[in-house]
């Protein structure tokens, strides 16, 4: 909105002045170079004002928490009856030492949507007030996203895990991931500006 009053108050008050000139007395050639450093004022202030503005992600944030949440819905579903033990786990993002995996689901259509669902959220994150994560993962969406959903608090467990030395270690595990995710998505829908009016 605000570029284009600027965009119009620049053309009116150009208008103005080059008639303003020509009737003083200045020659055409003069009034054309006049003209031009006036538009090109108008242009560079144009500009300015559509990048003082940023697009707000507000809306894409509560897109995303609604897919996790459907997801969330279908995951937390009736367990197919025999289900084999150790049974089923709702989908889960566990630390292997390396990266991130996804692991879970009520069904592979469930921990596949999961993975889709943090890669446009990971997208997304890239572009939003708070993407201030360093290290490897910022390369892929989904692990920019896991990595964002852990350090928003929402490591619930570890797990154990044998090397071939046969160390163990203790990797952190992020349980009831979609339900994480949902509510880290407005978390970041909370933070960015309200959408400007058109």
């Amino acid at each position: 909105m605000l570029r284009y009053v600027v965009a119009l108050v620049g053309m009116v008050g150009t208008t103005a002045f080059g008639v303003l000139l020509e009737r003083q007395g200045m020659s055409d050639a003069g009034l054309v170079v006049v003209m031009v450093v006036c538009a090109a004022i108008v242009v560079a202030a144009t500009v300015y004002a559509g990048r003082a503005h940023p697009r707000s992600l507000r809306l894409e944030w509560i897109k995303e928490s609604e897919r996790f949440h459907e997801l969330a819905v279908r995951d937390h579903a009736v367990v197919p009856a025999g289900t084999p033990w150790p049974g089923y786990q709702k989908v889960h993002a566990g630390w292997s030492g390396s990266r991130w995996d996804l692991g879970g689901g009520l069904t592979n259509a469930v921990l596949k949507n999961a993975e889709v669902q943090c890669r446009l959220a990971g997208s997304l994150l890239k572009h939003s007030r708070r993407s201030k994560h360093k290290g490897n993962w910022r390369t892929d969406p989904v692990q920019r996203w896991i990595q964002f959903v852990a350090d928003n608090g929402e490591i619930t467990n570890t797990f154990t895990s044998s090397s071939r030395d046969g160390v163990e270690e203790e990797f952190p595990q992020i349980d009831v991931f979609l339900i994480a995710s949902e509510r880290a998505c407005k978390q970041c829908a909370a933070v960015e500006p309200p959408a400007p009016t058109p």
